[in-house]
């Protein structure tokens, strides 16, 4: 088993940290902060191997070489998906889940659409990820300019909202290493347009 070292570090910071309340006072609020964060790692790394496993079935069943957004989008669809795969088999014979998703998509016509509505799936849950972690903060006094977070290190969930965007836009990611930086580039991007309303993809044709 895997050595977990988040728990004993949350520990450490608590005690710690009651420390700090009766004796430094200012201190105290950052190792506040540092207990916050490691509260936050712990359940993020559970969260992330979840997510892991998840992928690791994908590769395990051979969908690896299927494309992300196609996918997505196939499996938004689950009648498409009956029907098709119905249609696949009556082709195919015996065949994998892989294998009856590659013959799908080997429609050009059907691939694109789902490609087309993996990605709008896809800004949806980007915009409600948005929303959370910049227009809810947004409307708290953290968003000061002369707050001392700015200067901190970007999070990982900030790097991960700005190479979503990038990816689902295809623009070239940043280089951005603090946290006030990468608040204002996903503020400026909650701002653009393209991101508050990016077209529905016309509905797939079953047939």
């Amino acid at each position: 088993m895997l050595y977990d070292p988040f728990p004993e570090l949350l520990q450490e910071l608590s005690s710690i940290h009651e420390l700090g309340l009766s004796v430094l006072p200012v201190a105290s609020e950052e190792l506040a902060e540092l207990k916050r964060q490691a509260e936050a790692a712990g359940k993020r790394r559970a969260r992330d191997q979840h997510r892991y496993a998840l992928g690791g079935l994908l590769v395990a069943v051979g969908l690896e070489n299927v494309d992300f957004y196609a996918l997505y989008g196939l499996l938004a669809h689950i009648d498409h998906l009956l029907v098709w795969s119905v249609e696949a088999r009556s082709v195919m014979g015996m065949s994998s889940f892989a294998q009856i998703v590659e013959q799908i998509l080997k429609d050009p016509i059907r691939a694109e659409g789902c490609s087309e509505w993996g990605k709008y799936l896809s800004w949806e849950r980007m915009r409600a990820l948005y929303a959370a972690e910049v227009t809810s903060f947004n409307q708290s006094k953290n968003a000061s300019s002369h707050k001392r977070w700015r200067h901190g290190r970007i999070t990982a969930k900030q790097h991960y909202l700005i190479a979503e965007i990038c990816k689902i836009e295809g623009l070239p990611m940043p280089i951005i290493t603090k946290k006030g930086a990468a608040f204002e580039w996903l503020k400026d991007k909650g701002g653009n347009p393209r991101f508050k309303d990016r077209p529905v993809p016309q509905a797939l044709s079953i047939s």
